[in-house]
């Protein structure tokens, strides 16, 4: 585990929430994308009628992508893009990509992702104020949905972080503005230990005997919670875990107050937390 000691907790009969804080379990939660800033103008694309010029306004799109990684997991790669309305071709541009380096982080920025567009890029770095900075140029335009970047977020801390997109420069090879819209993203770094299932007041048994919780294992990687504390919501009722205990990969182990299946209503369990 990435983190060295902290603590699983719930309370002393598990008759309310779960939480586990020795792998700090979350939810994930949801990516979502965000608008933000648009600007245009009018392009005339159309024949004149009644003496004047008909005019539509055409954007480009800008837009990074989301995902969720885990805390012990590999990191997970978002792909910047543009897309360039028809008849129009990008020439340079200046993006930068602000994250929260708080919750993740990233030395990975792969510029000129796509090989079948003639960007080249004067700048492609992470910087030390947890941005991605891209500058790039074409002398003969790219046009159609390109990939500008794809970056690679590690996690840090379970939460979320914004990927907030600044477009400082986006123009055609004459140096024209083009009108972009550009939307932001977001990482979610999730626990890598989910607690799948848990009986908290069995009908079969007493609940001293029949109360248990499932672990989820949801990386590729064994993940050890030996040392972690078990506690109620005060801390006043601690146990922690003697002895390796480890949790398969894409694998689940039971804790319980009863190893005995004879007493416990037949549940299968590994560990016993009384």
């Amino acid at each position: 585990m990435r983190n060295a000691q902290k603590f699983i907790v719930f309370p002393a009969v598990i008759a309310t929430m779960l939480t586990i804080i020795c792998i700090t379990l979350i939810a994930p939660v949801s990516a979502s994308f965000a608008e933000a800033s648009v600007t245009e103008y009018p392009i005339t694309n159309k024949p004149p009628k009644f003496g004047g010029p008909v005019t539509t306004q055409e954007t480009a799109t800008i837009k990074i992508g989301s995902g969720v990684t885990r805390l012990t997991s590999a990191g997970v790669t978002v792909t910047l893009t543009a897309t360039i309305p028809s008849g129009v071709k990008l020439g340079a541009f200046t993006i930068n990509i602000q994250y929260d380096g708080a919750v993740v982080n990233t030395s990975t920025a792969n510029c000129a992702a796509d090989p079948s567009h003639v960007m080249s890029f004067s700048f492609c770095n992470v910087l030390p104020n947890n941005v991605v900075a891209l500058t790039g140029i074409s002398a003969v335009g790219a046009g159609g949905e390109i990939v500008l970047a794809t970056i690679t977020f590690d996690g840090v801390s379970l939460g979320n972080s914004i990927l907030a997109v600044t477009v400082s420069s986006f123009t055609d090879p004459t140096g024209t503005a083009i009108p972009f819209a550009s939307t932001n993203g977001t990482v979610t770094v999730a626990s890598p230990v989910i607690i799948n299932e848990l009986m908290i007041n069995p009908s079969a048994v007493t609940d001293a005997n029949g109360e248990w919780f499932e672990l989820y294992n949801a990386t590729g990687s064994t993940i050890d919670i030996n040392g972690c504390v078990l506690s109620n919501g005060d801390g006043s009722d601690n146990h922690t875990i003697a002895g390796s205990l480890p949790i398969p990969p894409d694998g689940y182990l039971v804790l319980g107050r009863n190893t005995d299946v004879g007493a416990n209503g037949g549940v299968s369990v590994a560990y016993d937390y009384v």
